[in-house]
């Protein structure tokens, strides 16, 4: 299994995770067979097509038969899941059900499972198991039926904060019980121990040093040098409150929302807090330290909220910038430390002008990228502005050439103008 496929541990069949984890682990053995079955009879069909038999075959597979040394005789070991992996594998496939990444009705076995793809077939445009509409398209609220069975945070942004209907622990909950039901309980005790928290909101909870959960999912969605993580968990400075965002969701109002529908909401609820055990007289030693809480709490949420309103006016979320250059102003806000000193070198590319190709960088600085447009044609192609600032003619070898406009440099001055509108 990977983070781009529907979970393994279908509760039709695996009323446990460690039922699961076995079956999966049999599933690996079975395929490991069949792999080394099919290498076989491709290794037949090459000697056979040179030649080669008897001895001269036998010397060859000697030679290359590098997997063993005289050391390590004997059978190799049994190929089997590891119970730690599957089960973070799961809470990042409810977290994208949540988000509505998953249609959560092939996991519960109403949906059949989509057919194996002939290899010489084009790739589809989303991922197997993915929730989508008629097109095969990402679906869209108005494209998911009325009785699906989970609802969907469309909005993109999911919180830790177990008081709030959209706290991330409670819509993972929500996923499990849409799978296993009355079973939930046993399960979420089980994913525990698998994963060695007390308590899952441990495993998700966000520090000074990050979240478990955000840190296998980032190692999840990289390979080599790229990292892509779709789920991000922006928090204030300890790590106490924590929005979670789904990068496919990210549009020029997320941080508005952010701030307006959990922010704001959040600030007042702890004012209260505060000031009912600011006026309670004879506290507990338990009181104390919630009121100290609740007064860190207040500074860190009005610094957070002013952050984000910062970065929103001239955040415009574009996603063929990728990831790594769309979260980058967002770097100070990740507390992951390998992923947020990543972010802060990336922005720093940005602010001095190494990826004047990115959409984020015409937005924050067009009166720097823009005026780039009127030398460089590839740049004002990539931007938009290609039409505006050029004009090909033909030279007197009857070729097609590119020359600015005549008043291409009054053009520059006006997107400037629009742009910073």
């Amino acid at each position: 299994m990977n983070s781009e496929s529907p979970n393994p541990l279908k509760p039709e069949s695996t009323p446990t995770l460690s039922e699961g984890v076995d079956n999966w682990s049999k599933l690996l053995q079975h395929s490991e067979a069949e792999l080394a079955k099919t290498q076989e009879q491709i290794d037949d069909i090459a000697y056979d097509l040179y030649g080669i038999e008897g001895d001269d075959r036998a010397a060859i597979e000697a030679m290359m038969d590098t997997s063993k040394s005289d050391d390590d005789e004997g059978d190799e070991p049994l190929v089997t899941a590891d119970p730690a992996t599957l089960t973070s594998e799961l809470l990042d496939y409810c977290v994208g059900v949540a988000f509505g990444r998953w249609d959560i009705r092939y996991a519960t076995g109403e949906q059949p499972a989509p057919p194996e793809p002939d290899p010489f077939e084009a790739l589809p445009l989303c991922p197997p198991g993915m929730l989508q509409n008629d097109e095969g398209l990402p679906a869209k609220p108005n494209e998911v039926d009325t009785d699906y069975p989970i609802r969907i945070s469309w909005n993109g942004i999911l919180v830790e904060d177990a008081a709030h209907n959209e706290d991330i622990l409670k819509r993972v909950g929500e996923a499990l019980t849409v799978m296993w039901g009355e079973q939930t309980g046993a399960i979420q005790q089980e994913a525990c121990e698998m994963l060695k928290v007390k308590k899952l909101r441990d495993y998700f909870a966000e520090n000074r040093a990050g979240s478990k959960f955000f840190k296998e999912h980032l190692s999840r969605f990289s390979k080599s040098r790229r990292k892509a993580p779709l789920y991000w968990p922006l928090s204030t400075d300890s790590g106490t409150y924590t929005l979670w965002f789904y990068y496919h969701r990210l549009d020029a109002d997320t941080l508005y929302t952010a701030v307006t529908q959990f922010i704001e909401p959040k600030q007042e609820e702890v004012a209260k807090t505060f000031s009912h055990l600011s006026a309670k007289k004879g506290r507990t030693q338990k009181e104390d330290k919630e009121l100290e809480a609740a007064q860190l709490l207040i500074a860190e949420l009005a610094t957070f909220k002013e952050s984000l309103l910062d970065i929103a006016k001239f955040w415009k979320p574009n996603l063929n910038d990728g990831v790594q250059i769309t979260a980058a102003p967002l770097w100070k806000h990740f507390r992951l430390k390998t992923w947020q000193k990543l972010l802060k070198t990336t922005w720093t590319k940005l602010e001095k002008g190494e990826y004047d190709w990115a959409h984020l960088a015409h937005s924050t600085w067009p009166k720097r990228v823009i005026p780039k447009c009127l030398t460089d044609r590839s740049l004002a192609i990539a931007h938009g502005h290609d039409d505006a600032l050029w004009e090909s003619y033909t030279n007197d070898r009857g070729k097609e050439q590119w020359r600015l406009k005549k008043d291409a440099k009054e053009i520059a001055e006006e997107l400037v103008r629009e742009v910073k509108k």
